[in-house]
């Protein structure tokens, strides 16, 4: 029926490779997203109170004193915080940011004997950065 044909050569006479496969390598950009930043958000709720007739004050000082502590712990507990990373990631840097603090919230109630409380909410952000191995 018809002619086997004869393979063409390339344009310098040689045959051309076969069988070869190209090395994979990754993008800086790939391994970066193969190994993304894991974070979280450590909060504390900081609250003071106050009764009798220099409840304000107390609730203030009490608020003050709650502080302090509150934060310590709400540092201690970003600091502690162990690194998520996938089975092909190794722990890089980890950066604690803060604190941060929303607002200050109070309640004062003026019946017999008088009452006040106030509040709010304070807090570190933990941050692992991995790297592929």
């Amino acid at each position: 029926m018809g002619k086997k044909s004869v393979k063409k050569t390339g344009a310098d006479g040689k045959a051309g490779k076969q069988g070869k496969k190209k090395k994979s390598t990754t993008s800086a950009i790939e391994d970066a997203l193969a190994c993304p930043p894991t974070a979280h958000f450590f909060q504390e709720l900081v609250v003071g109170h106050g009764i009798g007739d220099s409840a304000v004050e107390d609730a203030t000082e009490a608020y003050r004193k709650a502080w302090e502590s509150r934060r310590e712990k709400a540092f201690h507990a970003a600091q502690m915080h162990e690194h998520e990373s996938g089975k092909h990631c190794v722990a890089g840097e980890h950066l604690i940011l803060g604190p941060f603090f929303g607002p200050q919230s109070w309640r004062i109630e003026n019946e017999d004997p008088q009452r006040a409380t106030t509040w709010s909410w304070l807090g570190f952000q933990s941050v692992h950065f991995s790297r592929k191995k």
